[in-house]
């Protein structure tokens, strides 16, 4: 299955251009120019990651993660950011929000294509995870719980010991 991004960025060209990219590395791609548009597009679309500007018009990054991390959907959806204004203190921001890493403009592309396969990864890591702890505790739910047949077939074994001693029902 090809892995779905969502690029979100206000900026037209660096839009195309990744999404260009993105479409030669094996990815199907879909873009939006900002957070509101994005956020519309999540609630419709099944996507693998969101690649999102960190300043944008309309709703901007922080906004647009600050939302999806309140629904619980950055649990699924792994996020990168990425911003010409670099910071220490919005990369920290960003990953407080629940982004999976923070790139600066300008950017290598192949690092970015790095960065997004580690993401979709890691992402495919923890939704094996928590498959593998849910059919843990199915398991262990199974064992502590008697079987009903037993259950019945432990009382007749004492019914018919009670009426007929010894276990034979007919004596």
């Amino acid at each position: 299955m090809t892995e779905r991004i969502l690029i979100v960025d206000d900026e037209r060209n660096l839009r195309e251009s990744l999404s260009e990219a993105l479409s030669q590395a094996g990815y199907q791609v879909l873009t939006a120019s900002n957070g509101n548009e994005a956020y519309s597009m999540i609630q419709e679309q099944d996507l693998d990651l969101l690649l999102c500007d960190w300043r944008m018009p309309e709703m901007d990054g922080a906004a647009l993660l600050n939302v999806l991390r309140e629904e619980g959907r950055l649990v699924d959806l792994p996020a990168l950011v990425i911003t010409a204004h670099g910071t220490s203190n919005n990369a920290i921001d960003a990953i407080q929000l629940g982004a999976y890493d923070f790139v600066t403009k300008p950017f290598d592309l192949d690092d970015v294509i790095v960065t997004i396969r580690r993401a979709l990864e890691h992402s495919s890591l923890q939704k094996e995870v928590k498959q593998l702890r849910h059919a843990q505790r199915v398991q262990r739910n199974r064992k502590s719980r008697p079987n009903e047949l037993h259950r019945i077939d432990y009382r007749r074994i004492r019914y018919w010991q009670g009426i007929g001693g010894k276990g034979n029902p007919r004596a």
